[in-house]
């Protein structure tokens, strides 16, 4: 499996999502500055921060070191973003995987789409994905739509049969959320990622505008978002990407 199957839209915001504080800080003064000058501000910014001379140095360094852990976002943004060596990383996510017990579904996708994105070993790929896609709720099905989005074969489940339970989690408001009845920014966003693939679709259609329409109704006065724990940088980083 290619690191090119992973959709750049996915990668763009895996790579700036935890960051967004971090952006602001580089590009307040150039709020429509180029996305390269964005990515190269984070580069720099974390390459100072791990004390590595340049990008493959760190991910060499910072990124092989905590493989499995935290590292997964930066690497799939990578892969997107230039011509790097993974293969330490590789060995590194293969090996916490194997000797780790990963206890959430949602996690498992995630590595399992890193894994994916640096062409580590198909059978552990499938290993993660067919034990994990909906055992942990609405974000065990919107990681694992992502994972088939991406160009993996599962066994036992399509996007077909993703896409309609999904769809029967929407809540009355337009929204989707972890538990409720009502909607939340950021789980109705990072859903609205995995459906739209299938926009041209009419249900899909359908339920992504009421979902837009839920975003709408709780931007916050000023312009921003939020979720449980009131307005933050990840909730607007997860509906521009919705947006996109």
């Amino acid at each position: 499996m290619k690191s090119k199957k992973i959709t750049r839209i996915i990668s763009l915001f895996l790579c700036f999502c935890l960051l967004t504080g971090i952006v602001a800080v580089a590009k307040a003064e150039n709020i429509g500055g180029d996305s390269q000058d964005i990515i190269t501000d984070i580069l720099e910014f974390k390459q100072t921060q791990s004390n590595t001379k340049n990008t493959q140095e760190f991910i060499d360094n910072e990124l092989v070191a905590k493989a499995g852990t935290g590292a997964e976002w930066y690497v799939i943004g990578l892969c997107q973003n230039g011509s790097y060596n993974f293969s330490a990383y590789r060995v590194a996510l293969e090996n916490y995987v194997s000797n780790n017990e990963i206890s959430s579904a949602s996690s498992r996708l995630k590595l399992a789409l890193c894994l994916m994105a640096v062409d580590g070993s198909e059978d552990m790929i499938s290993e993660l994905v067919e034990d994990s896609i909906g055992q942990q709720g609405i974000m065990s099905l919107v990681f694992g739509l992502h994972v088939i989005n991406n160009g993996y074969v599962s066994e036992n489940f399509t996007a077909g049969t993703l896409k309609s339970s999904l769809l029967e989690l929407q809540h009355e408001d337009g929204g989707w959320s972890i538990t409720g009845q009502y909607g939340d920014v950021d789980v109705t966003s990072m859903t609205i990622q995995a459906l739209a693939p299938f926009y041209s679709e009419e249900e899909i259609k359908n339920s992504i505008d009421r979902a837009l329409v839920f975003l709408s109704e709780r931007q916050l006065d000023n312009g921003g978002f939020g979720s449980i724990d009131g307005a933050c940088s990840e909730s607007c980083a997860q509906v521009v990407v919705a947006l996109t």
